[in-house]
């Protein structure tokens, strides 16, 4: 899945939000020290409709410039 930029290279606060709870209700050992992508992180907790982050519905997201795609 491309890192998406709903509007740009950011996405909506709820993206973000979604994420960060995701991370902070595990426990800090599966954590610490790791750095997370909202997507993956959503996508590990079973989120596989995106659309609901789009600024407009049907949007596609654009490919985020900011991280490596490799």
């Amino acid at each position: 899945m491309p890192r998406l930029g709903w509007d740009g290279p950011a996405g909506p606060p709820e993206l973000y939000a979604d994420a960060a709870y995701a991370v902070i209700t595990k426990p800090s050992r599966d954590c610490t020290g790791n750095a997370f992508l909202c997507e993956d992180v959503l996508e590990k907790e079973g989120v596989t409709d995106f659309d609901r982050y789009a600024y407009q519905p049907g949007a596609e997201p654009q490919a985020d410039l900011f991280v490596d795609h490799a």
